[in-house]
């Protein structure tokens, strides 16, 4: 296997290099994906070219108060994803709000 790319999300105010917990790549759209992290975020990542992604950037972030372990695309709406936090509530986002 070798690897086309990688991406250490870099966000002001944020511990850089902060572990991910899980990714999810969105099935409906290629371009998207959704990635948990340690530091009480969640991003939401865009591949520039989803045949060689050769570059991947951080688009959005999503605060929470805790650690945030898992992620999900909504598997009916590629706009929609949800996350698990350590403070025990699970959350719907909408990217396109």
């Amino acid at each position: 296997a070798k690897l086309l790319s990688h991406v250490t999300p870099s966000v002001t105010g944020t511990e850089e290099g902060s572990p991910s917990f899980e990714v999810d790549w969105n099935m409906k759209e290629p371009k998207h994906i959704i990635m948990s992290s340690k530091n009480n975020s969640a991003y939401f990542l865009e591949v520039s070219d989803p045949n060689t992604c050769k570059q991947i950037s951080v688009k959005r972030q999503f605060p929470h108060p805790s650690s945030v372990y898992g992620v999900m695309w909504d598997p009916f709406n590629p706009t929609r994803f949800i996350t698990g936090c350590n403070d025990n509530n699970v959350r719907l986002f909408d990217i396109s709000t």
